[in-house]
């Protein structure tokens, strides 16, 4: 349900004022992320994809890269139209029913975040499957968990919908949207996602020490890919896990007015991190490396390079 904020002291009406001004730099500080990590990337994106023979991953890749893009768009453009719903007459009331229809801030925001890292996962499975050899079984169960996380990251997100009380916020010049109650548990829906994180780096890492114990398994160019995998994956582990403590510090410690501030960072780290992955593996493969080309490695390179 939406309503509108009730009469307040001057003292919260400045402290609402200053968490409207830090959720909203938090969330231009996440947008600005994606955009700076395009731009550094792009020249990587046009010789390693677009100019390289259509796969399967280079659409996941461009789906993952572009659809962060374009959700961030979707919710810039949804608080400026917000923001200037004050030009119409009951402007509060009007705030409040696009509050509920439209925003819908932890239903839209959540839902875009698990779309967006859907396609983050879809790299880390393709990932994974290319190091174990193609390993149907293996694939079998990353899917069986998959769908898991899904299912249970959707209960929790539409469980804890109906007990959301979303507010119109009258600030000067406009009106701004947020949640007016703590939903226990909430922050619950972002750990089957963390969980099958863990999982797939965990297998890469194991499957990667396994490959370099193993003397002469590999050649060189394939012990470069196999420590770019292990360090890409600890740094994905690494940077998601503390995300989301900061995302579970700030629903259960902070105002609420502030629980949306952290938000934005979980996906966007997720899209940059996977798709880095997929750029850096690739450019391994760069250039031919003279070493190789005699000892086969050549004819692994399709499932590496995925």
């Amino acid at each position: 349900m939406a309503t509108t904020l009730p009469l307040l002291s001057w003292p919260s009406w400045i402290q609402i004022l200053y968490d409207v001004q830090s959720t909203r730099y938090s969330r231009m500080a996440s947008n600005t992320l994606v955009i700076y990590d395009h731009l550094i990337t792009f020249d990587d994106e046009i010789e390693l994809i677009w100019r390289r023979k259509c796969s399967l991953s280079s659409i996941i890749f461009l789906l993952n890269r572009y659809y962060v893009l374009g959700s961030m768009l979707f919710a810039s453009y949804g608080m400026k139209t917000f923001t200037e719903s004050n030009v119409y007459p009951d402007s509060f009331n009007l705030c409040s029913f696009q509050c509920f229809t439209l925003l819908m801030l932890p239903t839209r925001r959540s839902i875009l975040s698990l779309g967006r890292m859907d396609w983050s996962h879809r790299i880390l499975q393709m990932r994974t499957f290319a190091l174990y050899g193609l390993n149907k079984r293996l694939l079998a169960v990353m899917m069986i968990c998959y769908v898991s996380v899904l299912v249970s990251s959707g209960i929790i997100l539409f469980k804890s919908l109906g007990a959301t009380q979303i507010i119109s916020i009258p600030i000067p010049g406009g009106s701004f949207c947020g949640i007016s109650n703590r939903v226990p548990g909430f922050y619950a829906c972002w750990i089957p996602p963390l969980v099958y994180e863990c999982l797939l780096c965990g297998l890469v890492i194991f499957r990667g020490v396994e490959e370099l114990k193993i003397t002469g398994s590999v050649f060189s160019r394939g012990q470069t890919l196999i420590r770019i995998l292990i360090r890409d994956s600890a740094l994905y582990l690494v940077g998601l896990a503390v995300v989301y403590l900061v995302i579970l510090l700030f629903w259960t410690s902070e105002r609420i007015s502030l629980g949306e501030a952290p938000n934005g960072f979980a996906p966007t780290l997720s899209c940059i991190l996977s798709s880095r992955v997929v750029l850096n593996v690739r450019g391994v493969f760069r250039e031919p490396n003279p070493e190789d080309l005699d000892s086969g490695w050549e004819r692994d390179e399709g499932n590496f390079e995925y």
